[in-house]
């Protein structure tokens, strides 16, 4: 059975096939709110939230084929809410998925994981809507058309933010880089 087909009975009140569209899609939305949170607890009433929004709001659904996008919209404007609300930024949790394991050795597997928490702070310290779309395109491997759409913006404005946002995140790792350089002094 298809998405699309799913998504109509859900509309038509069958509550089965409201589950199934959780199950399906809670992962990545899960993902979705907890990298623009950067909290876990948050990120559990982020997903809470829009999918009782999407629920309640299942007879707007105009066009069934595009409801991950409905979806993915919900989960992001609940975040954002969310992270106005709170206003403060946590301490952030390992977000990378550990169950990836190749051969590298120990200490090399501690260094990526020290380098990704370093971007990953970097990227948390963005403006939302920049770190929304840098989220999006690179951890959810989504193009710039799906998060126009997603975000209710022009594609040319997710276009710039995601250019700003390289811009800063490449000038901070710039700045730590040549900090190091400092600290490590030279033969």
């Amino acid at each position: 059975m298809n998405v699309e087909s799913i998504v109509k009975r859900m509309i038509n009140d069958d509550r089965e096939a409201f589950d199934i569209l959780m199950e399906l899609y809670y992962k990545k939305a899960f993902r979705i709110a907890y990298l623009i949170s950067g909290k876990y607890a948050d990120s559990e009433d982020i997903i809470q939230d829009a999918f009782t929004a999407c629920y309640l709001n299942r007879k707007k659904i105009r066009e069934p084929e595009y409801f991950e996008r409905w979806l993915y919209r919900i989960v992001t404007r609940t975040a954002w809410d969310y992270c106005k609300k709170s206003k403060r930024e946590q301490p952030v949790d390992n977000i990378f998925d550990e169950s990836i394991k190749d051969d590298r050795c120990f200490i090399d597997d501690i260094i990526k994981s020290q380098e990704n928490m370093e971007l990953y702070k970097i990227i948390m310290s963005l403006p939302i809507k920049q770190r929304t779309v840098i989220i999006l395109h690179y951890y959810n491997d989504m193009g710039t058309k799906e998060i126009a759409s997603i975000t209710g913006s022009f594609e040319g404005t997710v276009k710039s933010r995601l250019f700003a946002g390289r811009n800063s995140i490449k000038k901070e790792l710039s700045k730590r880089e040549q900090f190091c350089k400092k600290e490590v002094p030279s033969n």
